[in-house]
């Protein structure tokens, strides 16, 4: 017994073929979909004119307020970021009478509400000192009381009132008294 196609059998193959590649297409969507954390963005303008070229950036994308009259209510924007990355909130003052904005970020899984410059998600805080032996340029959030040195780094110029003995490298810190006072400020 052979198969035999024939013109309706090639359409219901196209038909299936379709089918599958929507399914395949339709769970990437989805895929992507799950990286996404919804924050609800609301600028507002105590003068009510808007925000004159000011903005707000919130991961990749920039939001400002056009809306007028009535701006002094708010505009509310929906947004969508990668909390499993590092994230920045940005104001940016690039247009004029930045005191009239505020602004809040919230995201609406957790109800966490931002007014202020912040990172959030998952941001690596490491050491960003180049001189530390475990110096990380990739970090989001600098904390150098995390660095630590093979070598003590430190002023090693011993006319510096800040001399320190048991330094090995050079960190650029020296500081000197001024001509005619002596290292604790007295007059020479």
């Amino acid at each position: 017994m052979s198969l035999k196609t024939t013109k309706n059998s090639r359409s219901f193959y196209g038909l299936f073929l379709i089918l599958c590649l929507s399914m395949f297409f339709v769970g990437n969507i989805q895929a992507q979909d799950d990286a996404c954390d919804n924050v609800t963005i609301v600028l507002t303008d105590s003068y009510g004119d808007g925000w004159n070229g000011n903005s707000l950036t919130v991961g990749d994308n920039v939001y400002t307020q056009v809306l007028e009259p009535g701006a002094y209510e708010g505009e509310t924007f929906t947004g969508c970021v990668d909390l499993s990355s590092c994230v920045s909130i940005q104001y940016n003052a690039t247009g004029t009478y930045g005191y009239e904005n505020s602004w809040t970020v919230t995201v609406d899984a957790t109800g966490d509400t931002y007014s202020s410059d912040a990172l959030i998600g998952t941001c690596v805080t490491a050491c960003t000192d180049e001189l530390a032996d475990n110096y990380d340029p990739n970090a989001d959030i600098s904390d150098n009381t995390l660095c630590q040195y093979s070598v003590v780094p430190g002023c090693m110029d011993m006319s510096a009132c800040n001399y320190s003995p048991d330094a090995g490298q050079d960190d650029g810190s020296c500081t000197y008294a001024d001509a005619g006072f002596d290292c604790d400020g007295n007059c020479l």
